[in-house]
């Protein structure tokens, strides 16, 4: 899982600990650091707001939506404004205005400014009337407080929200960052007794367990999604308001004034040995404010109960609604990002039969145009039409876009999943600056689609459609990994969600591997997986079983498929956590093929096979390199040995 270190272009941060040393501060690896003052935002007006800067470096946020660009904004103020950067938690760094990358400011985000000397300086804008949820990525952030937010301290808004591991605010005074953090335990603790509040204008580290999303609806700061390793603890709960028996029945009701977690299995008692349960499942219940009635032997009414509360972190499970839902990849995101506006005008993607009633694929007009401009990535969507009314009603049913460069070299290759209405909606990546040529199939697979222009090579006049764009910024190459390739689509929210669901708790990348791998062998209560050829599936249609049909998120449906299904979901769900994950293929001299994976834990890549694990569960450890009961010796010659023509590794 990545963790992005925040890095100037002139000063950088080396880390930051949480421990229980109230001693411990960040250590400032460059004398500029030290400069670091925090910023006064003092609103003026309804469209103006002045800042007053000192010296150094200075955490500020617009609470306005500044009507200039960050070069204005250094023109306006030449002797002043040295520099200003917006930190990049999917890159993990700065964009800056000095090198190009930062062009835009709005509200809501936080900034810092490099100022030469003490000034006040006026900014115009327009009245901020919203801010748009941002996304947080695991590790540090640094966010801005936008105008109208309700003021609360760094620990309130850590006992709120559990996947906040640390707040952190620059004090020029102390020459270092205020810290109120959380221990190995998830004890708050504020290292340098103080505790700061959130202020509009103002911004701040924040450290953050998982991704997820920063919004500040109804004028408070909010988190909502993410995973925290925080175990289940004792905590205080308030009394409940009432406790009675009913006479006659044995029958024992309380009522509680708030929602609590209570441990029914544990220690939880009543005075006199009573025994109680729940009809929930135990051990755990999260109890509302209402009124519970707990079975037992009640022989009088003076009873004394003491509860052992518990906070229970757990991760929504996924809704099968998401199985068609593809997400832009939040590591892969360009800044300002997608579509460049206002580009393209009155141009329309070519259909290779001339007219898009008539084509295989329909791309919605108001997403994509011919030749459009765009950074990193672009939505797409629209409909692909049935081929015959034998096959839209599969899971495996998806278009296909295959991105190429002026030297015709593919650059990308992407499904995207089709739902019972035939509509997709989903992300396509550019790894190279320039323009590129689209090509845009119902689906890749001969087998799926036996006829032509479904199986026919990627030129012009036989994809279904083609469309030009002209990508302005390239996916940053550290992140290549993560990109959803063929069937492998990490960018699905079911996939990703699927994936945070079976490893909530967990905090190394080995033990989510492990509790991955395990999933593929032995299921959950959705059921197991199962190997077997896709015309047992679905009798009469394939009959080649070794042939790619499935994506991941239809293959967790499903739980029926063949080498590459395991294959692909392990690669999927994986990579959607963060972590570097390849497919390795080779042939039999008789022509069988088989498919596993590469994953890259502690330096190295670990060999695995997901699915001869799944087919002898008793043995799997033997077969995942990440185990101590690893087989290195048969795993070399029942692979690489066996199926030893036309070896690839491939993402």
């Amino acid at each position: 899982m990545y963790s992005a270190n925040p890095v100037l272009k002139h000063f950088s941060i080396s880390s930051i600990s949480n421990n229980n040393n109230n001693n411990n501060i960040i250590i400032i690896t460059t004398f500029a650091l030290f400069l670091l003052t925090a910023a006064l935002v003092l609103p003026a007006a309804a469209e103006d707001q002045i800042l007053q800067l000192k010296p150094g470096f200075n955490f500020i946020s617009f609470t306005i939506t500044p009507s200039i660009t960050p070069d204005q904004f250094k023109e306006n103020y030449p002797l002043t404004i040295e520099d200003t950067y917006l930190f990049s938690a999917a890159a993990g760094s700065f964009l800056s205005l000095s090198d190009g990358s930062l062009t835009s400011l709005a509200a809501g985000k936080g900034y810092i400014v490099k100022s030469a000397a003490a000034a006040s300086i006026t900014i115009s804008g327009t009245t901020v009337t919203s801010v748009a949820d941002s996304s947080l990525k695991t590790g540090f952030n640094l966010i801005g407080i936008p105008p109208g937010t309700a003021v609360e301290s760094f620990s309130a808004l850590m006992q709120k929200f559990l996947i906040i591991k640390g707040f952190y605010k620059w004090s020029a005074a102390a020459g270092t960052f205020i810290q109120v953090v959380r221990d190995d335990s998830g004890a708050i603790q504020q290292l340098n007794d103080a505790d700061p509040k959130i202020t509009a204008g103002e911004s701040y580290f924040i450290n953050v367990y998982d991704d997820t999303t920063l919004g500040f609806s109804g004028g408070a700061l909010g988190l909502a999604g993410g995973v925290t390793p925080l175990k289940p603890s004792a905590v205080s709960v308030s009394a409940p308001d009432d406790i009675t028996v009913n006479a006659g029945t044995g029958l024992l009701a309380i009522t509680f004034p708030e929602t609590v977690s209570v441990n029914m299995s544990d220690s939880s008692t009543i005075s006199k040995s009573v025994t109680w349960s729940s009809d929930s499942t135990p051990p755990y219940d999260s109890l509302t404010a209402a009124t519970y009635v707990f079975t037992g032997l009640v022989s009088d009414t003076s009873l004394e109960v003491s509860l052992k509360v518990i906070v229970v972190n757990t991760v929504t499970p996924p809704s099968t609604a998401d199985l068609y839902t593809d997400l832009v990849i939040p590591e892969l995101a360009a800044a300002s990002g997608g579509v460049v506006a206002g580009t393209a005008s009155g141009k329309s993607v070519y259909y290779f039969t001339g007219t898009k009633a008539e084509s295989d694929i329909q791309l919605d007009d108001s997403v994509v145009k011919y030749d459009q401009n765009v950074r990193g990535y672009m939505r797409v969507s629209g409909t692909a039409q049935p081929l015959n009314s034998g096959y839209t009603d599969r899971y495996y049913h998806s278009t296909w876009f295959t991105v190429k460069n002026e030297a015709n070299e593919t650059i990308g290759t992407y499904s995207l999943p089709v739902d019972s209405n035939n509509r997709f909606d989903g992300y396509i990546y550019f790894k190279e600056t320039g323009k590129l040529h689209i090509y845009a199939f119902r689906s890749k697979n001969d087998v799926l689609y036996p006829r032509s222009p479904s199986y026919a090579p990627v030129t012009e006049m036989y994809s279904t459609l083609i469309f030009y764009v002209n990508n302005l910024e390239a996916v940053n190459q550290s992140y290549a990994y993560l990109l959803p390739t063929d069937n492998v689509n990490c960018g699905n929210k079911y996939v990703r969600d699927y994936a945070k669901y079976i490893t909530q708790g967990l905090s190394t990348d080995t033990e989510k591997a492990k509790k991955i791998f395990e999933f593929l062998v032995n299921g959950d209560s959705n059921g197991k997986f199962v190997y077997t050829n896709y015309n047992e599936i679905y009798p009469g249609y394939l009959d080649i079983s070794w042939n790619s049909v499935f994506q991941p998120s239809h293959f967790i449906i499903r739980r029926k498929g063949v080498c590459n299904d395991y294959a692909e979901l392990f690669a999927a769900m994986c990579r959607s956590l963060g972590m570097e994950v390849k497919r390795k293929s080779g042939d039999k001299p008789s022509g069988d093929g088989h498919q596993w994976n590469l994953i890259y834990l502690d330096g190295k890549w670990n060999r695995l096979d997901a699915t001869w694990a799944n087919n002898i569960p008793n043995k799997y450890k033997t077969y995942a390199e990440f185990y101590a009961e690893f087989d290195a010796v048969t795993f070399a010659a029942e692979h690489e040995g066996e199926y030893s023509l036309n070896l690839k590794e491939e993402y």
